[in-house]
């Protein structure tokens, strides 16, 4: 067995298009065509672009065919309003924190994904929003009565356990365990959404993704909604099918990258 090369994290330029998933025509929002950054389109759901909606087109997802409004990127992030940044949230009120987590349980788990060599797409999360995903979770702590809060990780990720436990020492009621205990849990994607509302941030407009081809694996970042063909046609790779998160199979590379992504294999 060859050995397995993995490359260093690879931001993707901003894509030309982005598809954000519609339930209906109806409830797209837009008073017009033009698009600033962080946009509502429709309820629940921003454009992570700025630019012109330009169609409504059908595209694979994860969950099946799904109606996608079309946004053609004009490059420029353009926002209607630049919002002012909150600058300690540990100053902010409880009710306001409560708000933004919305728990309803005493117990949490933080779950970093690695369910196998290739899903390493949580790591290079927690690299690069290390402080940012540890000062959120220690908040959640210290604001909720009797909180235990966990990071659930797999006893075989040992890269990213060596690269956590190194902060363990300023986070001492944070655990890192192995096997949950709660049927409540977030992703890291779900706590930096946290962080950017209590901060007044721009919602997160960036996902990753990790792509293994013959023995190579690379983990990309790239704005949300982007089309996979629009990814993988800089690598210049020859591929008849695509594996997605090791267990849906296409042949088309016309597929919609979202949260629910985060390994395509290219066969």
């Amino acid at each position: 067995m060859k050995k397995l090369t993995i490359k260093d994290l690879k931001e993707y330029q901003t894509p030309d298009f982005v598809y954000i998933p519609i339930s209906s025509r109806e409830e797209v929002t837009l008073e017009n065509d033009v698009v600033y950054k962080n946009d509502e389109v429709v309820p629940s759901k921003v454009s992570p672009v700025s630019g012109k909606a330009a169609a409504f087109a059908k595209i694979m997802t994860i969950n099946g065919l799904k109606e996608t409004l079309v946004i053609e990127n004009n490059y420029k992030d353009k926002r209607k309003k630049i919002n002012v940044s909150v600058k300690d949230i540990y100053k902010l009120s409880k009710s306001t924190i409560k708000d933004a987590v919305k728990l309803d349980t005493n117990e949490l788990e933080i779950e970093i994904s690695h369910k196998n060599d290739y899903d390493i797409r949580d790591r290079y999360i927690l690299k690069e929003y290390v402080r940012e995903i540890l000062e959120t979770i220690n908040l959640i702590d210290q604001t909720y009565d009797n909180m235990k809060v966990s990071i659930l990780m797999n006893k075989e990720d040992y890269e990213t356990y060596e690269f956590l436990f190194n902060y363990m020492g300023t986070y001492p009621k944070i655990d890192i365990i192995f096997k949950s205990n709660t049927e409540t849990k977030m992703n890291l994607y779900n706590v930096l959404d946290i962080y950017y509302k209590l901060k007044n941030s721009i919602e997160r407009d960036f996902i990753y993704v990790s792509i293994r081809y013959k023995n190579v694996c690379e983990v990309l970042k790239t704005r949300r909604y982007t089309n996979l063909r629009e990814l993988i046609m800089p690598l210049n790779i020859n591929f008849k099918n695509i594996i997605i998160n090791d267990y849906v199979e296409s042949s088309e590379s016309n597929y919609l990258l979202d949260d629910n992504i985060y390994e395509i294999k290219l066969i």
